[in-house]
């Protein structure tokens, strides 16, 4: 990967609302399995608190500073919202100011109430000056820890997913469409339609055993990739040794991430509509398959 001259994406005066970080979403299910994903979070947030300036968690509509009390309040609620199987989100962030966001967060959401028509998901954020190797440890470690369905990561965008801004959506779309090795995410629509397929490839992409369980030869091609490692349940792919940019202005090479996709056929979601800055399904379309053979 080469040095980031400049990580913002999008700010509004002294409020930076859009950052290119390196991040990672992994995706279980909400059922009665999903308390096997505490570990992963008390450990995620254990990692990221510390650099944390806000937090929004369980019933808070409001973002609230980070206190020396936050990190059990946290942990109790989350505890307590696995034991009872109840609907919990949760928000932290290192934005300096106000709302804005910085290059550490974490977002966590697992609603057991919706009766597994949507997925939970863990994310995460850290500065892209931070070694590569970091990103992949955490999600090594996470995969590990529990029995997430699948879930990618590399280069990515941190924006507050409850704050509606279309400038900053613009600004999103914009950076995207340049940069084809940068991922979108909008958790709310990938929670809503990644049950069973998934998002597609991106440096690092994990799937599950359930999903490769449903095709065994495309499992045993996956897992003859250079870069496959079995880990806990399921195999972790890296599609390169760092993550690529992909500056489509300077032609840059990302058939990488097209042979990681190209093994991921079977289970690839054919599109993902709204993404942030988007027009229509047409153009969520091209985008999500702008890295497919």
């Amino acid at each position: 990967m080469s040095p980031q001259e400049e990580t913002i994406v999008f700010s509004d005066g002294d409020e930076v609302l859009a950052l290119r970080t390196l991040g990672a979403t992994l995706f279980f299910d909400t059922g009665p399995k999903a308390e096997g994903v505490l570990p992963a979070l008390l450990a995620t947030l254990e990692r990221v608190l510390p650099q944390a300036r806000w937090v929004r968690a369980g019933s808070a509509r409001r973002n609230q500073a980070v206190s020396a009390t936050t990190a059990q309040k946290l942990r109790t609620l989350a505890e307590d919202a696995a034991r009872q199987r109840t609907d919990l989100s949760i928000v932290i962030d290192s934005g300096e100011v106000g709302d804005g966001v910085g290059p550490w967060a974490l977002k966590y959401s697992c609603s057991p109430s919706y009766d597994g028509q949507i997925v939970g998901y863990l994310q995460v954020h850290m500065p892209v000056t931070e070694p590569a190797q970091r990103l992949r440890d955490w999600v090594a470690d996470a995969v590990g820890r529990s029995g997430f369905l699948h879930g990618y990561g590399g280069l990515a965008l941190n924006f507050d997913h409850n704050d509606i801004n279309r400038a900053r959506g613009k600004a999103l779309h914009a950076h995207v469409m340049r940069y084809a090795g940068v991922s979108l995410s909008d958790l709310i629509a990938e929670k809503e339609n990644l049950q069973t397929e998934l998002k597609g490839a991106q440096w690092l992409t994990y799937v599950g055993d359930a999903m490769l369980a449903r095709d065994p030869d495309a499992a045993k091609a996956l897992s003859g990739h250079p870069g496959a490692a079995r880990i806990g349940a399921g195999v972790l792919v890296q599609a390169a040794a760092e993550p690529l940019e992909g500056d489509v202005n300077r032609g840059a090479d990302l058939s990488a991430y097209r042979r990681v996709n190209a093994l991921l056929a079977p289970w690839l979601v054919d599109n993902l509509f709204p993404l942030p800055g988007f027009p229509d399904e047409e153009a969520t379309r091209e985008w999500l398959h702008r890295l497919r053979p």
